[in-house]
């Protein structure tokens, strides 16, 4: 993989995780308090789901810091040495 495209894709999951953090913080407590508002008879549902999408979006975040520090091994040339694999 060249150094161009390790650098393209990590601002690609640098912009992916400004993304998911934008909606953990201001996208989801607001479409949640707004189904709340259209449905108040699954009121007692609000903070669950909240708490569920967050997370949800929580593992998204965490496998794309995954992936970026395998595209930190494979930028040193070290993603398949011996020294990783035990």
């Amino acid at each position: 993989m060249t150094t161009v495209a390790i650098f393209l894709s990590k601002a690609f999951i640098a912009m992916l995780m400004l993304l998911l953090l934008a909606g953990q913080l201001l996208l989801l407590p607001v479409y949640s308090l707004q189904a709340l508002q259209e449905y108040p008879e699954l009121g007692f549902l609000w903070l669950p789901f909240l708490v569920l999408g967050i997370l949800t979006l929580l593992c998204a975040q965490i496998v794309l810091a995954g992936v970026w520090a395998l595209l930190s091994m494979v930028r040193k040339n070290v993603i398949f040495n011996a020294i990783n694999s035990g």
